[in-house]
């Protein structure tokens, strides 16, 4: 082998590698409420020159391309055109005052995201494997059911089920969240991966032969979706619960065979019988609270999408711009009663939310990348076996879940957590180019 060409094979696995890194970096950083995050987006020109430099292109090409690019020109967009602006930011460079405007340092997280779910696929093609991805996610999932179960801010909701969360250790100080998590604001995250970590846990336990490493993504898919779904019921954030379990019996529908479909369909039955009995209020000790409650948040959701709805009708094209919903003008222009002096995170509706960001362009954004991934899925779903289309069948069963959890609730894409969302896609479009390519083989016998 000549010597420039073990070079140049080095030079791209030692690429990969600090590629990874790069990543796992911004995500870390990404993750902090701190606005001179924005200064991690350094290593994007960084990850793309490589690239360039060592496989002659960007990204690797899939029907998902035209939503990366879109978001984008969106972003940008709202940059140069939004009616809102708020202003600049003190930031600090290595030791000096600098000022950016607000904008610039919204955009980080998407961006990030982008690269985040387009790195995934390029991994997939560069390796040709999907086991590496299977077990990151693992481990991802299994901490955010761990935060979501031990770290939430259980309510009122939860009454019926305290007996349960009573006997749970706490959770506290976790960097980044030490007041800990929202249920509703971490069951939306947590709703991208509960039927993901089912759908492989039941791939990793097919799978033949079963190596050690394929037994350890087992047993950490299984323990993943357990916490997943438990701190999903526990918290009873009802958008959430009404999105995750049909999906879940869908995965176990078309994965499952024989007594463990039977068992698992029983056993998720039964969670919906006993979350029918929760939401009736029949054994609650604190019915009339809950139900003043349940009428307020219906009352106060509906006053929310108007608000939306009359920002995407002044500014069709634009929206108020990014992260503005919460601005003090914008809430000031289009107030909600009960809201005149709390924060207003976001619209509780995404498709609102998109709209009050992005105008109508906004939406059709959103709907497009719901159409795509599940033409991606159905496509994986047809071509593939084994693991490849349990990835497909499980992204796409907690995209669907998400749907419905956005129906009432919303992660915005500048949240922290919107960064599930981009890995589910990023998965699925991973397992859609390795299917494509016709090389299902990889699926178990290059693990």
């Amino acid at each position: 082998m000549p010597p420039t060409f073990t070079l140049f094979r080095r030079a791209r696995q030692g690429f990969t590698g600090a590629e990874c890194l790069l990543l796992g970096a911004m995500l870390f950083v990404f993750w902090f409420p701190d606005f001179n995050r924005i200064w991690a987006l350094l290593a994007v020109p960084v990850i793309l020159g490589g690239r360039l430099l060592l496989y002659r292109r960007l990204w690797t090409r899939t029907p998902l391309d035209w939503a990366f690019i879109a978001l984008i020109a969106l972003c940008l967009l709202s940059i140069a055109a939004a009616p809102f602006r708020q202003g600049n930011v003190a930031l600090t460079w290595f030791g000096a005052d600098v000022r950016v405007p607000y904008a610039w340092i919204v955009i980080g997280r998407p961006v990030c995201g982008v690269l985040l779910a387009a790195s995934l696929i390029e991994f997939a093609r560069r390796s040709g494997r999907l086991m590496p991805l299977v077990f990151v996610t693992g481990l991802l999932a299994l901490l955010l059911g761990v935060l979501g179960l031990l770290a939430a801010q259980y309510t009122v909701k939860s009454e019926q089920v305290m007996f349960i969360i009573q006997v749970l250790p706490r959770l506290t100080g976790f960097p980044g969240a030490q007041g800990g998590f929202n249920v509703n604001e971490i069951a939306g995250g947590m709703s991208w991966f509960a039927p993901l970590t089912l759908a492989c846990a039941f791939a990793c336990w097919t799978m033949r032969p079963r190596s050690p490493f394929i037994m350890l993504c087992a047993l950490i898919h299984s323990a993943a979706f357990v916490l997943l779904w438990v701190a999903i019921f526990l918290g009873q954030s009802r958008f959430a619960v009404l999105g995750v379990l049909p999906m879940l019996l869908v995965v176990v529908w078309l994965l499952a065979r024989g007594r463990v479909r039977v068992f698992g369909l029983a056993v998720l039955v039964a969670f919906g019988a006993w979350q029918g009995i929760i939401s009736s209020n029949i054994f609650s000790t604190q019915a009339d609270q809950i139900q003043q409650r349940d009428e307020d948040s219906v009352s106060s959701r509906l006053l929310i999408w108007q608000s939306a709805l009359g920002i995407m009708r002044d500014y069709p094209l634009t929206g108020a711009g990014m992260n503005n919903f919460r601005f003090a003008a914008v809430r000031a222009a289009y107030p909600v009663a009960g809201y005149e002096t709390n924060v207003l995170p976001h619209a509780h509706n995404e498709w609102l939310q998109l709209g009050a960001d992005f105008g109508i362009p906004g939406v059709a954004w959103l709907v497009g990348v719901q159409i795509t991934a599940g033409w991606l899925a159905w496509r994986t779903w047809r071509q593939s076996t084994g693991l490849g289309r349990a990835l497909a069948l499980g992204a796409v069963c907690g995209i669907a879940a998400h749907l419905v959890y956005g129906v009432g609730d919303a992660i915005p894409l500048w949240d922290r957590l919107a960064f599930g969302g981009w890995w589910v896609v990023g998965l699925l479009g991973a397992s859609y180019w390795i299917t494509t390519q016709k090389t299902e083989g990889t699926f178990v016998n290059s693990v």
